[in-house]
């Protein structure tokens, strides 16, 4: 049970910023949607190599479950909008 609400927390880290990003970058807000991927990757870093007075491995299970899958549902989301965005304005040949 405890893994299936673990995978359902990565799920749920991932699916918010991808569901924001896709939404900025279809709005053509491209410096919101940079700065959200720079403060999520920031905020890996820090965890990563700053214990912020936690345990090493309190430290590594935020950043690897909660921080990561943030980090790549947002440059996903950010992608897909950007794909998406790039139809809706092609030219006809």
């Amino acid at each position: 049970m405890a893994d299936i609400i673990l995978i359902l927390a990565m799920l749920v880290c991932a699916f918010v910023p991808f569901a924001t990003m896709a939404r900025l970058m279809l709005g053509q807000q491209y410096g919101y949607a940079l700065t959200i991927v720079t403060l999520l990757v920031a905020a890996f870093v820090v965890l990563m190599y700053i214990p912020l007075g936690l345990d090493f491995d309190a430290t590594f299970g935020i950043a690897f479950v909660g921080v990561l899958p943030a980090i790549i549902g947002s440059v996903l989301g950010a992608f897909l909008g950007y794909l998406m965005l790039r139809r809706r304005f092609r030219t006809k040949r």
